[in-house]
């Protein structure tokens, strides 16, 4: 197989069928039979319980795989955010300073949005007013510490964690592509070396403290990144198909051994961006299917940083059986998708407004710093 060209649109589709896995795994992995997931650590008992759960209740099917697996959604963001990246930028001369710069006003704002919508539905719907520790929590999150403060990874918004790592990632973005761009496959397998070195003597030798999780950071993800990266760079290249053949038993393997556990995040990776390209070319041929999922998509950033809020209330009410857990889940992201539409509109006037302010700001004191040199 070789490696397809991906269009903007086509990464709208990447990143509506990610926010998917995530909000319905955000959902459900809360929801009886609650089987756990190899996310930030690992436990064989993941997939015992849902072998079990498969074969002793089918109907809850749905709960079980997006619970168990909706996670490596996550993985997604991360390898299209790599390749997304690496189009724009490959053949441009990147300014370190302008590029963090640019992806932090969008993080910040981020943040403020998903900040509000926290606190007023803390207030209006769970009649909580934020504390200490709440506002604590969202320091961690402004400082982006979040992730590397014990207990604080999840604390405030569980989702938002993400915001910590992906930040890391881009500013390590223009190394990574500098090494791909020199060395290609090489440069892909020497970052998956050192990612792997690091996390096996975090795994085995050298443990991070309690509640500081290895896996909710950079250097642990860094495979799937650079894969992103080394795909937009080498479009049309023939892949092996033993290359996937691998990336799937290693896939299942990476479920029952801990060894094999760092690996699993690039082999999972690996195969649903071949799989998700594949279903591209039948989402084209469907008008309505292309429409929901660019709008899904356009909107994922706004559902990403907002669903987390509102999970609770509907997972209270509707755990009865399995049935009554689907309409829950769907009332939840029919809820949350209202929300996310009116978040968005939000986060641009923000962003469009901070753009403006700061932008008059450096106007005005470089038109100073030239009429005092003068």
């Amino acid at each position: 197989m070789r490696i397809p060209a991906i269009s903007k649109t086509d990464t709208l589709y990447f990143k509506a069928i990610g926010i998917l896995l995530i909000v319905f795994h955000n959902y459900f992995h809360h929801v009886e039979p609650r089987i756990g997931e190899n996310d930030w650590y690992f436990s064989i008992d993941v997939i015992k319980k849902f072998w079990l759960g498969i074969t002793s209740a089918p109907l809850e099917s749905i709960n079980l795989l997006f619970s168990g697996f909706g996670h490596y959604g996550v993985q997604i963001f991360i390898l299209i955010s790599g390749v997304g990246l690496a189009i724009s930028l490959a053949h441009k001369q990147l300014h370190y300073g302008n590029f963090v710069w640019q992806r932090l006003k969008k993080i910040y704002v981020m943040l403020i949005v998903a900040s509000i919508v926290r606190i007023f539905a803390l207030i209006i719907c769970y009649k909580i007013m934020p504390d200490s520790k709440s506002w604590l929590a969202i320091l961690s999150y402004f400082t982006l510490t979040h992730t590397i403060i014990p207990m604080q990874g999840a604390s405030y918004n569980g989702p938002l964690w993400f915001i910590g790592l992906i930040v890391q990632l881009y500013l390590l973005f223009p190394l990574l592509l500098k090494i791909i761009k020199t060395y290609n496959f090489k440069g892909l397998v020497a970052i998956c070396v050192f990612s792997y070195i690091c996390s096996y003597i975090e795994l085995y030798l050298f443990h991070l403290p309690e509640g500081v999780h290895w896996t909710s950071n950079s250097i642990a993800h860094l495979p799937e990144f650079a894969l992103g990266i080394y795909v937009a760079l080498n479009i049309e290249k023939k892949i092996p198909s033993w290359v996937f053949i691998t990336a799937a038993v290693v896939f299942i393997a990476s479920n029952f051994s801990k060894a094999l556990f760092p690996v699993s995040f690039l082999s999972i990776s690996l195969i649903l961006y071949f799989v998700i390209s594949k279903l591209i070319v039948l989402i084209r041929k469907s008008t309505w299917t292309s429409k929901i999922l660019v709008n899904l998509g356009t909107l994922s950033m706004a559902l990403f940083i907002t669903h987390g809020t509102f999970r609770q209330r509907f997972q209270i009410q509707f755990h009865d059986n399995w049935f009554d857990k689907i309409i829950g889940a769907i009332l939840f992201f029919i809820t949350v998708y209202a929300v996310a539409i009116i978040a968005n509109i939000f986060y641009k006037w923000i962003y469009n407004l901070l753009t403006v302010r700061i932008g008059l700001l450096l106007s005005n004191r470089a038109n100073s710093l030239s009429k005092n040199r003068i």
